[in-house]
């Protein structure tokens, strides 16, 4: 009895196994989530009474990735949030709306720019290849926090809570 139940299985196993999977892997790319519309994205310059020029910080905003606002970003001295992106992958497109909700609802603290970088998916342009090749990134749903220094403050790779990212965007916070 006990090797009729082996035989079966070792039959059963395989083929339920291929009923799991499919014979060659299939992604079906997910269009990302659309970015709302850019506020002013310029810091305001505000001259205090002594002369010195300071800076107060705008409002925060979080757009598809651009070398040149990303470049301005950094000459300012304004803190940066990375998010790295890829359409088809389902924690990616799982986190998305969460931050997007977190951006739209106020959450993120003023004055920090944030940009989807696209990784590895049909709309990765080179600039988004040479950043993630600046900082290794070596899978999507990294999130790098820079701060005014310009250096990066904390990384993150996966899924994180509402929490504990607004905790890593205050870091940065000006």
């Amino acid at each position: 009895m006990n090797v009729r139940r082996l035989f079966l299985l070792a039959i059963a196993l395989p083929l339920i196994g291929q009923g799991c999977a499919p014979s060659s892997p299939t992604v079906t790319p997910h269009p990302p989530t659309a970015l709302p519309a850019q506020t002013d994205v310029e810091q305001q310059v505000t001259p205090p009474a002594d002369g010195d020029a300071k800076t107060t910080p705008s409002a925060a905003t979080y757009e598809d990735y651009s070398a040149e606002a990303y470049n301005a970003a950094l000459a300012v001295g304004q803190p940066v949030f990375l998010n790295f992106y890829a359409s088809w992958c389902p924690l990616c497109r799982e986190q998305e709306p969460r931050i997007l909700n977190l951006y739209t609802n106020g959450q993120f603290p003023n004055g920090i720019k944030g940009f989807r970088v696209h990784y590895n998916d049909d709309e990765t342009s080179s600039e988004d290849k040479a950043l993630a090749k600046q900082f290794n990134v070596t899978y999507q749903h990294t999130y790098i926090f820079i701060g005014t220094d310009g250096k990066e403050a904390k990384r993150t790779l996966g899924t994180t809570t509402n929490q504990a990212f607004i905790e890593s965007l205050q870091l940065i916070a000006p």
